[in-house]
């Protein structure tokens, strides 16, 4: 009774912490900076009114370095274009300082979640190991669930999701800008639409190799207790 009483709340723990890391890992790719320049040399990835393919690429990869946190505000405000322009209106870099506190906050998130799965998998390895596995495959249905609402959502309107999205984390107003401002020629709908494709197919591998995790250790306490 006791050990059950102690194993619960750490599966719970376990199975919360697994699916914060399945859905928060894949924005390291996706944040990566060379991750834009790839997404513009994409076949059919609609060109930029403003800037050329080498400009953008530049611009974007500079953006995505600062919400990361790699270079500080002062940078940011300071870039220019390629004609000596500054890049970025005042409400548009102040909207990227929002995405970069989004952006720490997921971050401190997977670190956390990432520590507590590891101290929560070592305790029920050594007192119950099926419990372990139940916790990753529970974790797994969690990430999974969070998935299919990302996608039914993204596939039934892209733009009411993302209308919805930036609602949740976003105060109204700061992140709606025009066609010509440059976080939209920089980041236009396409991009969104193959980032969340990305980030879908990212947490499906992670969450198959999960459950792949989860069975290995399955037939690994089914050795031992023969």
């Amino acid at each position: 009774m006791g050990r059950n009483l102690f194993s619960l709340p750490v599966q719970i723990v376990l199975a919360i912490a697994v699916s914060v890391v399945l859905v928060a890992s894949p924005l390291y790719p996706i944040l990566s900076p060379s991750y834009p320049g790839r997404l513009y040399e994409l076949e059919g990835f609609p060109p930029s009114d403003r800037f050329s393919t080498p400009e953008r690429t530049r611009l974007a990869s500079t953006i995505w370095r600062f919400c990361r946190g790699a270079i500080p505000y002062a940078d940011l405000t300071a870039m220019a274009t390629d004609s000596g322009e500054t890049a970025l209106l005042p409400s548009e870099a102040q909207h990227l300082e929002d995405v970069r506190l989004v952006v720490r906050a997921f971050t401190r998130a997977h670190v956390a979640g990432l520590i507590l799965a590891v101290l929560g998998a070592v305790l029920l390895w050594r007192r119950q190991r099926r419990q372990l596995v139940w916790a990753l495959r529970a974790g797994v249905l969690l990430a999974v669930g969070i998935l299919a609402l990302i996608a039914i959502s993204a596939l039934v309107d892209f733009d009411t999701f993302f209308t919805a999205f930036h609602g949740l984390f976003f105060v109204e107003g700061t992140w709606t800008f025009r066609y010509t401002d440059t976080l939209i020629q920089l980041y236009p709908l396409p991009f969104w639409t193959t980032a969340v494709l990305h980030y879908a197919l990212l947490i499906g591998a992670l969450s198959a190799a999960t459950l792949g995790l989860a069975g290995g250790l399955q037939r690994v306490d089914a050795q031992e207790h023969r």
